[in-house]
């Protein structure tokens, strides 16, 4: 990244960024998210981003938690979000993950920061970069998958937790789509995910069957999905959080 650049204030690289028709990565989000909170009653914002340029990554935390939400591409992430109680109402359409999205979620304890990001091979390089002061891990598998993707989304799920920024961060495995014919089942799934007896690594795992059917209702899996992860990032004890960190 260039000098010129680097040096200037949050604002001025956002007003560029988005005068030129591009999203540069998260020090748009820090801009904007500060605002869309002042902005949005709800607590809800919905901020696309398209890409981490040169590793370069803020992040604000102002006593919130975080949870990070992550799978291959088309396994439900972003139909799932979008099924949840606060965003629902908001009628979002909902579209495949380009890049990564980020949903303050405002409730009575607090507020929590869901950043999605996408599974395809290219994204999937970038998952490391959002790892740090991860409260919560969601991984979401498409439990239609043939035996190739999932041994390829088992892999890449031990290779996130044996990282050691997610040592003791709780992790929510989500066995998706299983209204479909032919899915496995969430005990399958935790089988073939090395997650049975309920630990992995150090970190405590739990793991729900879930169905996000297109053009219905919610169902109740999803609602209790929705129970578990704003139940479960808070397990998660508080160290050394500042109220905004900054890492370059």
């Amino acid at each position: 990244m260039a000098t010129w650049f680097r040096n200037l204030p949050v604002w001025a690289k956002a007003c560029i960024a988005l005068t030129g028709g591009v999203i540069i990565g998260s020090t748009t989000y820090l801009a904007l998210a500060r605002y869309d909170r002042r902005k949005n009653k709800d607590g809800i914002n919905a901020v696309k981003l398209s890409k981490v340029i040169n590793g370069d990554k803020k992040t604000v935390e102002a006593a919130a938690r975080r949870v990070l939400i992550l799978g291959l591409a088309a396994a439900g992430k972003s139909s799932i979000l979008s099924r949840f109680s606060k965003v629902e109402k908001e009628k979002r359409e909902v579209k495949p993950t380009d890049g990564f999205s980020v949903f303050c979620h405002q409730t009575d304890k607090g507020t929590i920061n869901i950043w999605e990001i996408g599974g395809t091979e290219k994204n999937r390089s970038y998952w490391e970069n959002f790892i740090q002061d991860t409260d919560l891990l969601v991984f979401v598998v498409d439990s239609t998958d043939d035996d190739q993707m999932l041994d390829i989304a088992a892999k890449e799920f031990n290779k996130l937790i044996s990282d050691s920024r997610l040592k003791g961060v709780p992790v929510l495995l989500l066995a998706n789509k299983q209204d479909v014919k032919g899915a496995r089942s969430q005990f399958e799934i935790a089988k073939l995910f090395g997650c049975e007896s309920g630990t992995i690594n150090g970190s405590k795992v739990r793991v729900l069957g879930t169905r996000s059917p297109p053009n219905l209702p919610s169902h109740p899996s999803v609602g209790e999905a929705e129970r578990l992860i704003l139940a479960m990032c808070s397990t998660k004890p508080e160290i050394g959080r500042a109220s905004c960190r900054e890492r370059v």
